[in-house]
């Protein structure tokens, strides 16, 4: 088996190619791989050529047999023929792969010509540079006598520089006791500041400890200060909703003064009981008298639910309530002594006398419970004017 040397390409290691014959006496082409040592030369390019010429050789010999074996070859069966075909087309396939490989190295043939120019040219280059690096050297060689003067100027300093060294080390010597002496002093002085830094320490954790309860009293206050103005707000809406009944209820107090004011002006201006004809009078009086009663009647209706709620939150004592049930009692027993008289008598003069009587009871009732809601809407003015800051309000009193 021989083997041929191709060049390599770019990235590729070198590779040889060996041709052998088999059993069959058919040429095959293996490629193996060569070291990377082995190079590309002239002894190589003379080699390669030599063995392209075997090749072509052994090539034209192929062809030959080929051709006295397709005439002389005679098949004696049609299996023969097929075997003796596929034979035949395996070693013109292997031709043709040996005529593509020549024709691989006559290019890889060419590129080593081309290679081996290139060297040839570089050689002839070589005694440029070597006057090149000839005239460099003896620079170089007047530059190292430069330098070996300036190497004893270097080792003059360099002693110099070693008895100078010697003097410092005595002085560091010196140096050192004095600095191991000022180190124990500040050893000394650092351990009785780690012990002030100590006690320093354990009076922070103290008063860390006294922060975190005067925090925890601080939320404290602010949650009880928190509650305490939550409440001063609902006091406050409480006490404007009560002012703004305390309105409504003055508003209702003023209608039920001019209502009052109305009847009594009527009352006042009533003539004197006499004959019958006056009792058409009162009858008339009666009439006139009932619109205003009627509004008197509804107005307290209304004042009535709101009169008791501020009644009872201005007047908490107990006996005032008592002695005031007290006298409407006798009051309603006083109104309904008159209504049974009223009843047995017949009499127009003694109706007259009656319905007189009966206004004035009820005047008296009406008058009477506009003196007590006045007494309880003055008493409520004092306590939301001591609150808010707001001077008690001047009312026109009733004048019987």
């Amino acid at each position: 088996m021989d083997l041929v040397l191709l060049p390599p390409r770019d990235g590729e290691e070198v590779v040889g190619i060996s041709y052998k014959e088999n059993s069959e006496n058919i040429l095959t082409v293996e490629e193996e791989p060569v070291e990377s040592g082995l190079g590309i030369d002239a002894r190589n390019i003379a080699r390669l050529r030599s063995k392209i010429e075997v090749l072509s050789a052994e090539n034209s010999q192929y062809k030959t047999k080929l051709f006295h074996l397709e005439k002389i070859v005679v098949p004696r069966n049609a299996e023969e023929t097929q075997h003796f075909l596929t034979r035949i087309a395996e070693q013109e396939v292997e031709i043709n792969r040996v005529n593509e490989l020549l024709s691989d190295v006559k290019e890889e043939l060419e590129v080593a010509n081309e290679s081996l120019q290139s060297v040839n040219k570089q050689n002839d280059e070589i005694p440029s540079q070597l006057t090149a690096l000839q005239s460099r050297n003896a620079e170089l060689e007047l530059s190292c006598s430069s330098l070996g003067e300036r190497f004893d100027n270097l080792q003059m300093l360099y002693e110099k520089k070693i008895s100078q060294l010697e003097e410092l080390q005595k002085v560091t010597s010196e140096t050192k006791s004095d600095l191991q002496n000022q180190l124990t002093i500040s050893q000394s002085f650092f351990n009785a500041i780690e012990l002030e830094l100590n006690e320093v320490k354990n009076k922070c954790s103290k008063v860390t400890e006294e922060n975190v309860e005067l925090c925890g009293k601080l939320l404290e206050a602010q949650n009880s200060v928190k509650t305490l103005e939550d409440e001063k707000h609902k006091k406050e809406v409480e006490l404007a909703t009560k002012n703004e009944q305390i309105e409504i209820l003055k508003s209702e107090f003023k209608k039920l003064l001019q209502c009052n004011n109305e009847i009594l002006k009527r009352l006042i201006g009533e003539p004197e009981m006499g004959a019958e004809g006056d009792a058409v009078v009162d009858q008339d009086n009666d009439n006139a008298n009932a619109e205003p009663l009627e509004q008197l009647t509804m107005i307290l209706m209304r004042v009535q639910p709101i009169w008791r709620m501020v009644h009872l939150a201005s007047m908490p004592k107990r006996r005032r309530v008592v002695d005031q049930t007290k006298k409407l009692s006798e009051c309603e027993k006083s109104n309904s002594d008159l209504e049974t008289l009223s009843q047995h008598e017949k009499d127009p003069h003694d109706v007259a006398v009656r319905r007189k009587s009966k206004r004035s009871g009820n005047i008296v009732i009406v008058s009477w419970g506009l003196l007590v809601l006045d007494a309880a809407l003055d008493k409520q003015f004092q306590k939301s004017s001591l609150k808010t800051g707001t001077h008690k309000l001047v009312k026109n009193e009733p004048t019987l």
